[in-house]
């Protein structure tokens, strides 16, 4: 008796599972909001499947369920597409705003539109799969079928932000909770575009296809505003933006300021964290924490870790194991209290902006007018800067420079400096070759041109000289020359003289370190004082 009443409600429970299931599937068709997904949405989810090996028994406990859909750690993920390996998937633009579709993009790792933590749902066993860069998560944008595009969306209880992870070999699919069948797919759609949509999951070899590679939340170098998780409106500053040993680090009221700029650096397992304001370093007292000149010991170092499940970070000592904490909007240093004041959201800065202008070239000299510059050995100057401001911009990835290539916007030459400050720019590198003249390589900065100027000449004009190998012709001041005479700080490189065979040769030869030279050179301008932003 005991057993036919054990079956019989064992049979009653999975029948009510697959009923609620059910329910929840009609639901979501109709674009209603759910409630928490649970285990009668799992085992709809494994009964549509119809993998033998997967089955469901009505025996099997949540807990079960749960360990055998756990293929993946949780942790934070870069996605590479299997059909096109050079393209991850990642937010369009880098946007952090809600309903920003996601995509499949040129590949970048240091990327944080390209960083997904992933986190098992410990009552459902599916995933979510949130954008570090947003902490958004992905999303099925409306109805969940074939077809369906992608989005980033804020935390709701919907299975169209739940997924599963099902492995084939090293690679991966990702298959939607609302629709098991389907799984994202590259998909190549009108205009010859590459996009990320939901389609059958069996069958699609490669183009639903992922290689998954744990990937580090942090760049060593990279600068970013660090923000409470409890008081958004709160930034980590420097008091009063002192430059002096022992200034204090609070909490300001968020702004685009360098005084909150910090640039963490690689030390170890841990990381020294520099003011980009002062170049000094945040040092650990019992309960305070001020900026100090280097030194050797624990005090200058941190433990920065990824929170999985809010996509903020805990800031910790080395030297006494305390915790960067918020508690009542005033920053200290405290033991492991209050887990919600204790996180921190960090956002790469682009803590410094340059435009690149490419001389000549396409509407330089008016509308519609295509200049080619100076002309020598088959070879025509707004060729040549074109080249190599790519070759620039291509050796500035990676850093937390943000690059404007000016051959992008093909404004009139006299309008590239104000197109700059148009843009938030902090620099303008002009990029040109001569005629005419010696085997010489030289520089032009403006009388009229903006603070911070020559300070970027001093260190990128011998960067020039050094790479080239060519002979130094000094610096010109030049005022009739708009770029250099702007509201941003500007200088001019005229890198060779094209009609001389000798120099282009030279160049040519060495045009990538020349690139990586210059690019360097811009690295370290944006860590000079001498440059106001």
């Amino acid at each position: 008796m005991a057993d036919r009443l054990g079956r019989f409600l064992i049979g009653g429970f999975a029948m009510m599972l697959t009923l609620i299931a059910c329910c929840c599937m009609c639901a979501e068709g109709a674009g209603v909001a759910y409630a928490a997904p649970d285990a009668a949405a799992l085992l709809a989810g494994e009964a549509q499947e119809g993998n033998a090996s997967t089955e469901l028994s009505a025996q099997e406990t949540q807990a079960q369920r749960i360990a055998r859909m756990a293929v993946v750690k949780d942790g934070l993920y870069h996605l590479t597409s299997v059909a096109k390996p050079a393209y991850g998937v990642a937010v369009s633009g880098d946007s952090v705003k809600a309903g920003a579709r996601v995509g499949v993009f040129a590949d970048s790792e240091a990327s944080w539109a390209q960083k997904w933590i992933l986190v098992q749902d410990k009552v459902s066993g599916y995933y979510t799969v949130r954008n570090l860069g947003s902490r958004l998560f992905l999303t099925v944008a409306g109805k969940a079928r074939e077809g369906s595009k992608v989005k980033q969306a804020k935390h709701a209880q919907t299975l169209r932000q739940l997924w599963r992870p099902y492995v084939k070999g090293e690679k991966i699919q990702l298959r939607s909770a609302a629709v098991p069948e389907l799984a994202l797919r590259v998909v190549r759609t009108q205009g010859n575009k590459l996009e990320l949509r939901l389609g059958v999951a069996k069958g699609a070899a490669r183009t639903s296809r992922f290689w998954f590679s744990q990937t580090e939340a942090l760049q060593d170098g990279m600068s970013y505003f660090i923000r409470s998780n409890a008081y958004p409106s709160k930034n980590l500053a420097l008091k009063g933006a002192s430059l002096a040993s022992g200034a204090k680090i609070v909490l300001g009221r968020r702004a685009n300021a360098k005084s909150q700029k910090f640039r963490l650096v690689k030390a170890g397992k841990s990381y020294r964290i520099q003011s980009d304001k002062s170049c000094k370093y945040l040092k650990a007292f019992t309960r305070s924490i001020v900026q100090s000149e280097l030194a050797a010991g624990k005090a200058e170092k941190w433990r920065v870790s990824l929170d999985l499940g809010t996509g903020a970070f805990e800031i910790k000592s080395t030297r006494n194991g305390r915790f960067v904490d918020a508690t009542g909007g005033k920053l200290a240093l405290r033991p492991k209290a209050n887990a919600k004041k204790r996180l921190f959201v960090l956002t790469p800065t682009y803590g410094f902006t340059v435009f690149l202008d490419a001389g000549h070239g396409k509407n330089a000299s008016g509308w519609g007018v295509y200049d080619p510059g100076a002309e020598g050995n088959g070879r025509s100057e707004a060729d040549l800067t074109r080249d190599l401001t790519a070759r620039i911009a291509s050796a500035l990835k990676g850093s937390d420079i943000r690059v404007f290539n000016g051959s992008d916007y093909s404004v009139p030459y006299w309008q590239r400096n104000a197109k700059a400050r148009s843009l938030g720019c902090d620099l303008v590198l002009s990029i040109h070759f001569d005629s005419d003249g010696s085997a010489t390589t030289a520089s032009m900065v403006g009388p009229n041109g903006a603070a911070g100027s020559r300070a970027f000449n001093a260190i990128i004009h011998p960067r020039l000289v050094a790479s080239t190998g060519l002979r130094d012709g000094g610096t010109m001041n030049r005022g009739d020359i708009t770029v250099v005479n702007g509201s941003v700080p500007s200088v001019l490189l005229e890198v060779c003289f094209i009609d001389d065979a000798r120099s282009l040769r030279t160049y040519l030869s060495r045009r990538d370190d020349v690139a990586a030279s210059l690019a360097e050179g811009i690295v370290e301008a944006s860590r000079c004082a001498d440059i106001p932003r």
